[in-house]
């Protein structure tokens, strides 16, 4: 028993010489971690690890999040994916955009590979630049500047770094001006009571003295009869107000057409990149949410420390919420919730950019009340509930722009761009759709055309957004086999119409042109987006330079074909007014002069074989051999782009 006392006592002591170290010795086995990262603010800053297995064999296959909160305790980034390098080293990073207020923002890079899970501290500090000037920098730029260098009328620099007047000056200038002076009043006296118009009251005084009360109130009687009888004259009748709407119509009209002023592009054109633009969007809303989560958890803070907060940290934080918030002129490229707000009005035509917007206004004009009151005033009760309406406006508002979970149906700003990226997709499934159905063209018998491309065009019809174009889309199919090719590219061209209405910025009008058969029919389709009103629009566009004037068959009413002198190329233009929604579909027939016949390449291909052979056993054959053998190739290119079910454009 004595003995096992003893090796008990013994690894008692153990122990606690162990606890007693790890608690000496805490401090410097923590130091060895690493100091925190400083990432400078207003800048993208990368947080990172490396990650080794247990044979220190870089793990690249790992699931890697980042998480971090702000100084305050909010969440800053909840639990995002990191990325993996591509050099396949075992580093895993997060781009930290450190917009953020100053501090350290406690962080953790959670792991897991395998059956294996690991959390690691990454905590960073975010803080200003600090000035690399000298005490002798500034010194030396304050004492050794010249004169010339303050020159602003009543500033320090000016006052302190130019000569003083002297004494004498002073009197000589403020006695001597204008040649007045205490004892000598000059023509002054003259000068008031000798001008020929003397008005004290507004009243037109015929005599010399000065007006009466009399003569004030028989003036202010008159204008105020004249006021009366002004009013009745105008009267409040049924005419007048009919005549008022009229004006309102009128005026809505014109800025309708300065809203919606139709544009129409010129030749055969692109569709614009959608896919840019979406992409582009998507930035913009992440700005967006990234900017309106700040304002609102530093809204929060405010009403959290009410009590503690001194006026000037107050104005401080209020006046950094407006500057972020920004105005309702900035431009896209500023930075400001506005300038977001303005690039997403003049991209897309959405009901909660109008919504978002509505919110920004009402943000603004309760951070100028609580500023003006807190600058007049101070803190007061008043202030603190203007300051629970503007934490309540920041929750509308980030309701309103939503986050990437947001489903299509939910009336956000990231719903609504979620629904426009798979209107996209499905656009590119039809066109896709279109592109194997053409390319198989010759493999289905007539009937079979007729109901493929029926089934196709009312898959085009539930994703078409063109106005008034249904009813064509779902007419029906002819029995001729040239009439069917048409209506695939018919379908085609409202396809690509959507992809450009989606890729233009709003209140242009829409013109989209394509080629069809018969022989080769340039076709135009142009939309008058306003809703209230109906706009006159002016086409031209330019026909292929290979086009003659008698390979112009035909042109719609209200075209005329005209010849450019300096392009050297026939041109077609028109005028068309629009009734508000209208939809118009316009074309120019002209013969398919780039049909090239079997016969004409087999004749090409004789006389190159022809011209070859008298080349045979000199010196120029191999050459000879070369250059026929590129002919052959490009006359099976003709051959086989004769054969082609694509486009005409194509071929």
């Amino acid at each position: 028993m004595k003995k096992t006392a003893q090796v008990i006592r013994n690894v008692l002591l153990v122990v606690v010489f162990i606890n007693v170290a790890a608690l000496v010795f805490s401090k410097n086995a923590w130091a060895a971690s690493g100091n925190v990262q400083i990432c400078q603010k207003n800048s993208t800053c990368v947080v990172g690890e490396f990650l080794y297995d247990d044979s220190y064999v870089p793990i690249t296959n790992a699931s890697c999040s980042f998480n971090s909160k702000y100084p305050n305790g909010d969440v800053f980034v909840n639990s995002q994916p990191m990325t993996s390098a591509s050099a396949n080293d075992g580093w895993y990073s997060y781009d930290v955009i450190a917009t953020g207020s100053a501090g350290t923002y406690r962080s953790t890079i959670c792991c897991t590979a395998g059956a294996d899970y690991l959390c690691l501290d990454k905590s960073f500090e975010v803080a200003t630049a600090s000035s690399t000037l000298t005490k002798d920098d500034v010194s030396d730029s304050v004492w050794n500047a010249p004169r010339a260098s303050y020159t602003a009328s009543g500033s320090f620099g000016e006052t302190l770094q130019n000569i003083i007047p002297s004494v004498n000056d002073i009197i000589v200038a403020t006695w001597g001006y204008s040649n007045r002076s205490l004892s000598t009043f000059g023509s002054l006296t003259v000068d008031i009571w000798n001008n020929a118009t003397r008005l004290l009251t507004g009243a037109n005084l015929n005599s010399g003295s000065l007006a009466t009360k009399s003569d004030v109130d028989d003036k202010v009687n008159t204008k105020t009869q004249e006021l009366k009888d002004e009013i009745k004259k105008t009267g409040t009748g049924s005419t007048d107000i009919s005549d008022l709407k009229k004006i309102t119509q009128r005026t809505n009209n014109l800025l309708e057409k300065l809203v919606n002023k139709p544009i129409i592009e010129t030749s055969v054109e692109d569709v614009p990149d959608l896919q840019a633009k979406l992409k582009e969007t998507d930035a913009v809303a992440t700005q967006l949410f990234i900017g309106t989560q700040y304002s609102n958890s530093k809204a929060g803070l405010i009403k959290l420390k009410w009590n503690s907060l001194e006026n000037s940290e107050v104005l401080d934080s209020v006046q950094e919420l407006t500057r972020r918030l920004g105005g309702e002129n900035d431009s896209s490229s500023s930075g400001s919730v506005f300038g977001y707000i303005s690039y997403l009005k003049e991209s897309w035509d959405w009901t909660p950019t109008e919504t978002i917007k509505t919110q920004a206004r009402a943000i603004r004009e309760v951070l100028v009340s609580i500023q003006r009151e807190v600058e007049s005033s101070g803190k007061s009760r008043s202030t603190y509930n203007k300051v629970i309406t503007l934490v309540n406006l920041f929750d509308q508002l980030d309701t309103s722009i939503g986050d990437n979970s947001n489903k299509v149906n939910q009336k956000t700003l990231f719903g609504k761009l979620k629904e426009t990226k798979l209107l996209a997709g499905a656009l590119d499934d039809r066109s896709k759709d279109f592109e194997a159905f053409l390319d198989s063209w010759n493999s289905y018998k007539l009937p079979e055309k007729q109901r493929k491309l029926s089934e196709l065009s009312k898959e085009v019809v539930a994703v078409n957004r063109i106005p008034s174009i249904n009813k064509s889309l779902l007419s029906a199919n002819s029995s001729l086999e040239k009439e069917l090719r048409n209506k695939s590219y018919f379908v085609m061209g409202i396809i690509s119409a959507n992809k450009k209405l989606l890729a233009r910025k709003t209140g242009l009008t829409l013109t989209s042109t394509w080629l069809e058969l018969g022989s080769i029919i340039f076709k135009t389709l142009v939309t008058n987006p306003s809703t209230l009103i109906s706009q006159k629009a002016t086409l031209k566009y330019y026909l292929p330079p290979e086009i003659k004037e008698e390979d112009i068959i035909e042109a719609d009413s209200g075209l005329t074909i005209k010849y450019d002198t300096e392009k050297n190329q026939y041109y077609v233009s028109g005028e068309f007014l629009l009734a508000p929604s209208e939809t118009k579909t316009i074309s120019v027939r002209t013969q398919d002069i780039w049909i090239i016949s079997k016969e004409e390449v087999d004749s090409l291909r004789k006389q190159a074989e022809e011209l070859s052979r008298p080349l045979e056993k000199t010196s120029y054959f191999a050459q000879g051999v070369t250059i026929k053998s590129d002919i052959d190739v490009s006359l099976d290119k003709i051959l086989n782009l004769m054969k082609d079910n694509g486009t005409p454009e194509i071929k």
